[in-house]
């Protein structure tokens, strides 16, 4: 029965072998060519925002609570009121943080209670760029001491996208080109597959993060904004 299962298993070794060097000698007659190239579009175009979004914000501290969280809502809304009064609509004022934090400090060893600061802060959205830096001066002349995250874009971002795109698209087709070209091989008049790439991060925005005192100037430029577009493509051999 032993010597039975031998030649069994010979046998079938000496088939599988014979198989696996006929698709050797296969492969080596007839390589094995891939029949798609796949290239990578990008478009990119600037744009000069017309658009900002500014948080402005309050922070006082004191020995006393109920006095700290006074003296931030006499200030915030004095911000408020001046906000209002240069014409920002109340629908582009908008509440983000309104905080009270117990402020420690170790003395000798042992955590002790020294006060409290008090914080809020409003994002405001502003329809024209060119007010931003009047928008900053009137809120820290009326108490705002925290000034972050200026954000610029534009209002219609998808006319500048659609622009991207179309550049990313004939950025792919020109690399497809060049390639098969090079190659002395013959490709398909139109991609056979297009994919939109999502972006890595937001394009439509620059941040800045800053804190401003009572008597500083506030130069704001927003300068340009770079909106990308990105494609795979897909084109056949032929």
């Amino acid at each position: 029965m032993q010597e039975k299962n031998r030649y069994h298993i010979l046998f079938h070794s000496a088939i599988n072998n014979n198989i696996l060097l006929f698709r050797m000698e296969r492969e080596q007659m007839h390589p094995i060519h891939s029949s798609n190239i796949v290239v990578y579009g990008t478009g990119i175009v600037t744009a000069i925002p017309d658009q900002a979004t500014v948080q402005l914000g309050v922070v006082t501290e004191g020995k006393s609570a109920q006095a700290v969280q006074q003296e931030n809502n006499n200030r915030m809304t004095q911000v408020y009121q001046a906000l209002l009064a240069y014409g920002i609509p109340q629908e582009r004022i908008q509440t983000i943080e309104v905080s009270i934090i117990p402020q420690y400090e170790y003395i000798d060893g042992n955590q002790q209670l020294i006060g409290y600061q008090a914080t809020n802060r409003i994002s405001v959205q502003i329809d024209n760029v060119d007010h931003i830096g009047n928008i900053i001066d009137i809120a820290v002349t009326n108490g705002a001491n925290q000034i972050s995250d200026i954000q610029f874009q534009v209002a219609d971002e998808n006319q500048y996208y659609q622009k991207a795109l179309q550049a990313a698209l004939y950025n792919g087709s020109q690399k497809a080109s060049t390639i098969s070209h090079t190659l002395s091989r013959n490709i398909s008049l139109q991609p056979v597959s297009i994919k939109e790439i999502p972006a890595d991060s937001p394009a439509l925005y620059k941040t800045y993060q800053s804190s401003f005192s009572a008597n500083a100037a506030v130069p704001v430029s927003p300068g340009q904004l770079e909106i990308e577009a990105k494609v795979k493509m897909i084109y056949c051999f032929t």
